[in-house]
């Protein structure tokens, strides 16, 4: 956005001490970006600039959703609830599914991720396919006014393949040959047209050996960074075991392919060892509380990681895993579950602790310039009514964002410097015209013959969850 704009009469949350508090502020938003924040004392700031009164509102850093699936929207209530290697069954039925439906679920995605508030989000995109699909989807994200950050999702064995569901053998290196190719040919016209992409192994142990090492020596060669997910759910814990006798996190560390380079969605099933390697490295970890929830896979050691010095962001996972996107949400089952997991009151989350995680914890995802209102940083801003319910009586800032707060709070949300909301609609898409064509594209997909896993997959999935062990 061309242009200097000034956020006058309002406040603006700020870190303090450790503590999120809120600060009256005038904030200049210049090219998208924040061009400076002045005190509302000091006129001089905002000449030149047009003013936008915000009376009665929190300026807040744009939202940060470290982990998503946007193809999810095309599963929306029609999967069954049971464990996550019985529940992501249908997702083999995308590479089957027409470009446009996939798209259409990155553009109702897209809004209703900025309706709650999220300005930047890591969509672990699948299925891969090809370049002209990934870059298709980035102009969605642009069109909606998201930034939205790519890591097409790729491995090369299926969870039934996998012990303890099945035996696997290796791939046929033509397999591994064919995937690396797809994705570099990704990779190379994303760079070519200005966009930034992010490597998306799907699991350690849903990726050969030869596919890991593969994507190691792109993201190298390119100067990326890595998203994947890890110990998400019990079994996965039993099968690295099988697999490799050694947790997923030690088999990457002993691949080379830990570091400040990767974030590790989950890691709900960690030992000390594994926590000791993550903040060694500078490996950021993706906390997706509900999800982790909903599929029955477990409460992650939050404390644990924060305590060793990991960086720890938010994610909301797909919208079938854990419910429509809602950062709002994430927040406070970060909080709760940490009172269900941890026996000691004095190791509880609080309210500062899981908006670090939101903005501090995010940057270690997204890049340092993000999740911060100060000089210099791109202009994505959440501007709150603090006359709604949530904020009165006045009170603690952080409990009232993390305890009380919900979409209905948002008055605008700004990315790099626009506003994007006009009377509480969104300036770019007219969303009852896209939730039509989801409801055609989710149709499509509940159509497919594949779709639901064979009643002897799910006897398999069930019997390795009763053998349930503990790290």
């Amino acid at each position: 956005m061309k242009g200097k704009t000034a956020l006058i009469g309002g406040e603006m949350l700020d870190r303090e001490n450790g503590r999120w508090i809120s600060t009256p502020a005038t904030v200049i938003l210049e090219d998208g970006y924040v061009s400076e924040v002045a005190k509302p004392t000091d006129p001089a700031a905002s000449v030149d600039a047009t003013p936008v009164s915000v009376d009665d509102h929190l300026i807040v850093p744009g939202f940060l959703n470290a982990h998503y699936h946007s193809a999810d929207q095309l599963f929306r209530s029609r999967l069954a609830r049971g464990p996550l290697e019985e529940w992501i069954h249908p997702w083999g039925v995308l590479g089957s599914v027409p470009d446009k439906h996939i798209l259409t679920a990155v553009r109702w995605a897209a809004v209703e991720l900025l309706r709650s508030g999220v300005t930047r989000v890591l969509d672990h995109f699948a299925p891969l396919t090809t370049s002209h699909l990934v870059l298709e989807a980035l102009k969605v994200y642009d069109g909606i006014g998201m930034q939205a950050t790519v890591a097409p999702l790729v491995g090369d064995r299926a969870y039934s393949e996998v012990p303890p569901l099945g035996d696997i053998e290796g791939p046929a290196v033509r397999e591994v040959d064919r995937l690396l190719g797809n994705i570099t040919d990704i990779v190379e016209a994303a760079l070519a047209s200005g966009r930034e992409i992010v490597l998306g192994p799907a699991a350690p142990q849903r990726c050969s050996t030869q596919l890991l090492f593969g994507l190691g020596r792109i993201a190298t060669k390119y100067g990326l960074r890595m998203h994947m997910h890890c110990a998400e759910t019990h079994l996965h814990h039993q099968t690295a075991e099988i697999l490799w006798q050694q947790s997923a996190v030690e088999r990457l560390h002993d691949l080379g392919l830990l570091g400040p380079h990767l974030s590790l969605a989950h890691c709900v099933w960690l030992s000390d060892t594994d926590i000791e390697l993550l903040a060694k490295t500078g490996t950021a970890v993706v906390y997706n509380p509900s999800s982790n929830v909903s599929l029955g896979s477990g409460l992650a050691p939050v404390r644990d990681m924060l305590d060793a010095g990991v960086s720890v962001a938010l994610g909301t996972d797909g919208v079938e895993a854990s419910g429509p996107a809602s950062t709002f949400r994430t927040l406070r089952d970060s909080l709760d579950h940490s009172r269900l997991r941890e026996h000691d009151p004095d190791r509880w989350l609080s309210s500062h602790d899981v908006l670090d995680m939101l903005w501090c914890g995010g940057r270690a995802v997204f890049g340092y310039g993000v999740g911060q209102i100060r000089k210099g940083a791109p202009g994505d801003l959440v501007l709150l009514d603090t006359t709604n319910p949530a904020f009165r009586p006045a009170g603690s800032i952080a409990d009232q964002l993390v305890f009380y707060a919900d979409s209905d709070s948002i008055v605008d949300v700004y990315v790099n410097g626009q506003s994007m909301f006009k009377d509480r609609r969104l300036r770019s898409a007219d969303a009852d015209t896209i939730l039509d064509q989801l409801d055609e594209a989710c149709g499509v997909v509940s159509r497919m013959s594949s779709i639901q896993p064979s009643a002897d997959y799910i006897r398999r999935v069930r019997g390795a969850y009763a053998k349930r062990c503990d790290v």
